[in-house]
């Protein structure tokens, strides 16, 4: 009879991120960035708009923008990393009314699933109940 066994291995891949002095890598590097450590990192205000429907490129304050765009809408979120760094991605989209339909159709559906299953829990616990009394009685 032959065994087999299997050696799981984990290796973990860290890469040396350095900590500028400024938003320069030709400044003062003052340390590297520990993957141990909790970190606030902080974003620039302005960012770089394109309006999808007219192409139509330009700049605003992310700070003015989200409160503006966040009511009825959906964003999403994507990293991308390229020989130039990296760059993370914001898409907004409102929301269309077959959208909000279709989310409260949604919403309502999963409703009626969650107090079906809540109803089938309270039919057997009276079930157990009433078994409970049933022994009781005929003891």
């Amino acid at each position: 009879m032959f065994h087999r066994t299997a050696l799981l291995m984990s290796v973990v891949v860290s890469y040396s991120v350095q900590m500028y002095e400024k938003p320069d890598a030709k400044t003062a590097v003052i340390g590297d960035v520990d993957a141990e450590h909790a970190y606030i990192i902080e974003t620039q205000d302005w960012v770089k708009i394109t309006d999808v429907e007219t192409k139509a490129t330009g700049w605003a304050r992310l700070s003015e923008l989200k409160p503006a765009l966040s009511q009825n809408s959906q964003w999403s979120y994507q990293w991308s990393s390229g020989k130039s760094g990296s760059k993370q991605r914001m898409h907004y989209k409102p929301f269309s009314a077959d959208d909000i339909s279709k989310h409260v159709k949604m919403a309502h559906k999963e409703h009626r699933r969650i107090m079906s299953q809540f109803e089938s829990f309270w039919d057997m616990v009276d079930q157990e109940v009433d078994h409970v009394s049933e022994v009781k009685s005929s003891e």
